[in-house]
Order: structure tokens, then C-alpha cells, then sequence
């Protein structure tokens, strides 16, 4: 790993997964209001973003979220 880097280990854990797509960054806003709302069983854990190449465009991102459950 290059030195001007940190690194961040994540647990492991169960997650689902949700596809956060569209504009920036009220794609995310509207993703994580999908998920307060839902009835997804929540462990309230470690919770994570993943950006990609799929998140370069700003005006037509897709990324991931993984959110902890319960198991």
C-alpha cells in the first residue's frame, strides 16, 4: 500500500447491499432515505460506501451501500 494512504479494515459482518444511482450527491440522500424507511433489520454496525468507476460521472453515478444487519 503507498505510504500517503490509510487503510481501514471492515468487519466481518452481514450486509445488504443498495444501489444508490443517479445524480450527485442526491442520489445518496435518497438511498439512505430508502433505507431509514425500510424494514431492513438494521445492526447499527459498520455501515460502508463503495465508489467506483461506476461513480466518476457525477450526473449519472451508481454506487454501493452496504448497511450491517442483524443476523
Amino acid at each position: 500500500m503507498p505510504e500517503n494512504l490509510e487503510s481501514l479494515e471492515i468487519p466481518s459482518q452481514n450486509y445488504v447491499r443498495v444501489i444508490a444511482k443517479g445524480a450527485m450527491t442526491e442520489c445518496i440522500t435518497k438511498a439512505w432515505e430508502k433505507i431509514w424507511d425500510s424494514e431492513i433489520q438494521r445492526k447499527f454496525g459498520f455501515d460502508f460506501e463503495v465508489y467506483d468507476e461506476r461513480s466518476q460521472d457525477w450526473n449519472d453515478a451508481e454506487l454501493d451501500i452496504y448497511v450491517s444487519i442483524l443476523d
